[in-house]
């Protein structure tokens, strides 16, 4: 059972060391000067204790003359089994103000509901995500902006932690709810690079170097642990922490709150020896060293799980053995970066991969009427009147680079091909200005040949 009082004066110093019946003291003490806290939470076992504890608080605000506002206040009662019955009966009372009893309720930004379930505080981070990414958008992260790897950098210092905030909070995510996040962060990450719709869910992040947003969940959930485990131990907040730790360990049946779903996490990336290290003597690694270890982790098993979802699917396979580092981006931005005059280049190139491996359906060919399935092999390995632009590029390739180059480009499959044109043939050329050259030439034949297909 838990009242949450919003009040404008009121402080919660004396409540956060008392150990029982905090409130008990508070007539006794007056407000320290300059130390001001709006809201407080009361919890209790029964309804009874929890009246008795807003009496005192309200005998507290006539001492020191100041007044809640009964309108922003609310009850939630957990576990309520008589809720069809009781509901109606029951009546809450601050002073002479009644206070409504709500399904959730909102305190210090985060919403928690009555039956704690997190799906609603998960649905609204998709909005908020999707809501504060496109306030951003006339700043010039779209993609004919700024360079995608300053946009990506804005978006992850900006966007992710006022849509992600509260998640060290959220157990037992059910897979729809990350379903929605997943679904919120590739749009964002489309928008940001100028990729096709239906760009491929693996490919969209592996671009431009990007985590799941699982991943990113775990690691604040990893971080907060930490913050946590190294309190000291004269603060309230560090014996609580330890005594769910450690309840934990006495029902290890449990499968909701906080202390389980991190157990699962440790135990998800291979740190389940830090956790009973800690347990066994207290003892957590420091800030830096933990935060450095973490990424590893979380960066190893999201490269490890990515990959192999690459690589059992014939479609991407070219692009995992391309780019088997998928936390890092392409080099088709790292091009970019380095030469900024090729901004255009590099978007078309980009839109080049995503058409490359997207979603595969039957379309017509404009000019002959055949089908196909895929618009990129299409155009410039399938299209017969492509074929004079075709033999085009494999002639610019053999002008510009040499019989070296050629011959190795040649024995690569079609899919491969593209990939690496697209990337300026960067493992087959040493010299910059010749990648800069390659790209320019493939992007103005690509043009061409999509012009007759889409």
């Amino acid at each position: 059972m838990c009242c949450s009082v919003d009040d404008d004066e009121f402080n919660f110093y004396r409540a956060t060391h008392a150990k029982r019946n905090f409130l008990s003291a508070l007539p006794t003490v007056a407000p320290p000067a300059g130390f001001n806290l709006d809201d407080m939470c009361l919890v209790t076992l029964s309804k009874g204790a929890l009246d008795q504890m807003m009496s005192i608080c309200v005998r507290y605000s006539c001492k020191w003359r100041y007044e809640y506002n009964a309108r922003k206040c609310a009850v939630i009662v957990f576990n309520d089994t008589y809720r069809h019955v009781n509901v109606d009966k029951r009546q809450w009372m601050l002073g002479r103000e009644p206070v409504d009893e709500k399904y959730d309720y909102t305190h210090l930004g985060v919403k928690l509901s009555k039956v704690l379930s997190v799906g609603v505080c998960v649905s609204e981070a998709a909005d908020k995500l999707r809501a504060y990414f496109f306030r951003l958008v006339s700043c010039g992260l779209h993609d004919q902006g700024v360079n995608p790897l300053t946009s990506f950098k804005i978006y992850k210092s900006v966007v992710l932690p006022k849509a992600l905030y509260g998640c060290e909070l959220w157990d037992n995510i059910s897979n729809d709810d990350l379903l929605k996040l997943e679904r919120s962060h590739r749009k964002c990450l489309i928008f940001i690079q100028g990729l096709p719709r239906s760009t491929r869910s693996d490919v969209v992040p592996s671009m431009i170097g990007s985590r799941s947003l699982e991943g990113e969940i775990d690691r604040r959930k990893l971080i907060f642990f930490e913050q946590m485990g190294n309190l000291p131990d004269t603060f309230v907040a560090k014996s609580i922490f330890l005594n769910r730790v450690v309840s934990y360990y006495d029902r290890p049946y449990q499968k909701k709150s906080f202390v389980p779903d991190i157990h699962r996490i440790f135990a998800k990336y291979g740190l389940i020896h830090v956790f009973n290290h800690f347990i066994a003597s207290g003892q957590f690694p420091s800030k830096i060293a933990w935060k450095y270890l973490i990424k590893c982790s979380i960066d190893e098993y999201e490269t490890a799980s990515r990959i192999a979802r690459m690589r059992s699917d014939t479609y991407l396979l070219s692009y995992a053995n391309m780019c088997p580092i998928v936390l890092s981006p392409m080099p088709l931005w790292l091009l970019c970066k380095q030469f900024p005059c090729l901004f255009n280049n590099c978007m078309y190139a980009a839109k080049v991969i995503g058409l490359l491996f997207s979603a595969e359906y039957f379309q017509v060919c404009r000019t002959r009427g055949f089908l196909f399935t895929n618009a990129a092999l299409h155009a410039v390995f399938e299209c017969q009147t492509n074929e004079n632009l075709k033999l085009k590029l494999l002639d610019e390739i053999f002008k510009n680079f040499g019989s070296h180059v050629y011959r190795q480009f040649i024995m690569l499959d079609p899919r491969k091909q593209i990939l690496h044109l697209c990337f300026g043939l960067c493992q087959f050329i040493v010299e910059d200005e010749n990648r800069e050259k390659c790209l320019k030439i493939v992007v103005k034949l690509f043009h061409h040949m999509l012009l007759y297909v889409r």
